[in-house]
């Protein structure tokens, strides 16, 4: 699938406005969100030995100790606001974005979500909607993920300007009753895995 750069923007805003509209239904009826419609899958990259952590001065810190490079991309200042802290790394592209950006979103402080919407309920709602374009999600032990891939489109500026693509590889996981969800999204395959494994190291994992 092919779009904009403005149209993903937009399509995610409308998927997120609409999962809080139909999480504010279902909180409305007493209706749980499915967390055992998951598959018992092992999560990618080892994801399911990490510790993760569980507030905010816990989350800066794992930041904190982020390489300065990973995968040949140097750190940009950490950028944070009242619902999310987001690392990037290598040079921003305006039409994309950052090559590889590591992002921890609070569902509690937002302005989208139900107060009480959980990284389970992110999971369990967007592995049931085509708009997310999931390739793969699972729950191992608490842990949910869900991995997913867009092809982002931008038209060329002026005639004869040729139009311009990249495919965004997304894992997004976390506990599945907390209100914290962490992202790494890259432009390749290859970008992913490292930008797990950094934050898999600094976070610390089980034996």
């Amino acid at each position: 699938m092919r779009r904009s750069w403005l149209a993903v923007t937009q399509l995610l805003l409308a998927i997120v406005l609409g999962m809080a509209a139909s999480m504010v239904d279902v909180a409305a009826r007493g209706t749980p969100v499915p967390l055992n419609a998951l598959p018992d899958i092992e999560a990618p990259f080892g994801l399911g030995c990490v510790i993760l952590p569980t507030d905010r001065d816990a989350i800066g810190a794992l930041f904190d100790a982020l390489p300065e490079v990973i995968a040949g991309e140097g750190q940009s200042p950490r950028v944070s606001s009242v619902d999310r802290i987001v690392v990037s790394y290598g040079e921003t592209d305006p039409r994309f974005g950052s090559p590889l950006m590591l992002t921890a979103l609070s569902f509690a402080d937002g302005d989208f979500f139900p107060s009480d919407f959980t990284a389970g309920d992110f999971v369990s709602m967007t592995s049931q909607t085509d708009d997310y374009e999931a390739t793969a999600f699972g729950r191992e032990g608490d842990l949910v993920w869900i991995q997913s891939e867009t092809t982002v489109g931008v038209d060329g500026d002026t005639l004869g300007t040729p139009d311009a693509s990249r495919v965004l590889h997304t894992l997004a996981w976390g506990e599945a009753g907390s209100s914290w969800l962490f992202a790494a999204t890259a432009g390749s395959p290859d970008g992913l895995a490292p930008l797990v494994a950094a934050f898999a190291a600094a976070a610390g994992t089980r034996p």
